[in-house]
């Protein structure tokens, strides 16, 4: 990136050029390797006149939009450099620093916690009113809502009344996972979200008796790819309210979606979700991904190309993919769907050209 950030300024040039000749290499001493190193270049500054290194302050020569480009371009690469360039300028600060609390992870709703992350940052901004509130909507991205229990009368805990006005202010978050409990405690993460708007959501149900009003509930009405954890498996119920959802128009945007599934899934349920919709409104999946064991096979009446079977720990992928950039369940689902096509088109290619074969005979 710091060939890159030489742009931005002449002073900022003088500040990190020497940057990149910090290491020297001399595994050959043919001039015309493939990849030339700093050594030549620094052999080309000796040879040349010399000109004093003399820092320029003058105001930067890019527009403030490539300015813009560039930082935001070297921040999203390399996030830990972030703190580091909010240093840079009080512009680039403005920027920059809504990148710091683009994820949000409730693990644990103890705020002493061995490595303090950007929740509690927030959560004193809002308190002072040093934020307006779209820095609020416009920062967080991807929340994990999943929090070991911590009893909420300890006083190093956060209360439920920080922990809904830290929510209420993420408006513009697109990537949701959230424990969705009745029990007592645990029924005001999923009530705190529901008038968030996110476009991916996962739902995680702990207990069976939890029934999901897809047909009424706005949270649902942006959401493009949504999956339910349950670990009851109870997927006739959450079918049963998909299609209601389908049929009000509640889940309109909805193209891809996760189910659990095992041997005593009812297919026709399953094919009911695949079909048409009865009204523009309905939505029409793109995918359908089943998280079922490995041994579990997709019935003969299923053959759709559309269905996905993986084996899933949703929690763990959810995270590592926001955290550490890893791919997701989406995207793998999405390879394995595009290698079925891939093959379906080989297969059907192949058996036009011997049917020609067979009809030229």
């Amino acid at each position: 990136m710091i060939p890159t950030l030489l742009l931005v300024a002449k002073r900022v040039h003088f500040w990190l050029e020497p940057m990149l000749y910090r290491n020297l290499s001399f595994h050959t001493l043919d001039k015309t390797a493939s990849k030339p190193g700093p050594e030549l270049a620094l052999l080309r500054f000796l040879e040349s006149a010399p000109s004093p290194m003399v820092s320029d302050v003058a105001p930067p020569r890019l527009s403030p939009e490539l300015e813009l480009h560039i930082f935001a371009g070297t921040a999203s690469a390399q996030p830990s450099m972030v703190p580091t360039l909010l240093l840079v300028a009080k512009r680039v600060h403005f920027w920059l620093e809504p990148m710091l609390y683009r994820n949000l992870s409730f693990h644990t709703l103890d705020k002493t916690a061995a490595k303090p992350g950007p929740e509690l940052a927030l959560l004193r901004f809002l308190e002072s009113g040093t934020r307006p509130p779209e820095f609020f909507a416009n920062a967080v991205n991807n929340i994990y809502l999943l929090p070991q229990f911590f009893p909420p009368s300890r006083p190093d805990a956060w209360s439920i009344a920080e922990l809904k006005k830290l929510l209420n202010a993420c408006t513009g978050t697109q990537n949701l996972l959230v424990l969705v409990s009745t029990y007592p405690g645990d029924h005001v993460y999923w009530e705190t979200v529901q008038t968030m708007r996110p476009r991916r959501l996962v739902l995680v149900i702990p207990a069976s008796n939890e029934k999901i009003d897809f047909s009424g509930l706005p949270i649902f009405r942006g959401v493009e790819r949504l999956m339910v954890v349950d670990t009851q498996s109870e997927l006739e119920r959450h079918v049963a309210g998909l299609l209601d959802g389908r049929r009000t128009g509640n889940l309109a945007r909805l193209t891809h979606l996760a189910l659990p599934a095992g041997s005593q899934t009812d297919v026709g349920l399953l094919q009911r979700l695949l079909a048409p919709p009865d009204s523009s409104s309905g939505f029409q999946l793109q995918m359908l991904l089943l998280q079922a064991p490995a041994t579990w096979r997709i019935p003969d009446e299923l053959k759709d190309l559309r269905i996905v079977v993986m084996h899933i720990d949703a929690t763990n992928d959810w995270f590592w993919e926001v955290e550490d950039g890893r791919q997701g369940f989406w995207e793998r689902a999405e390879k394995i769907m595009e290698d079925k096509s891939q093959i379906e088109r080989i297969i059907d290619s192949v058996a036009a050209q011997l049917e020609a074969r067979h009809s030229s005979m």
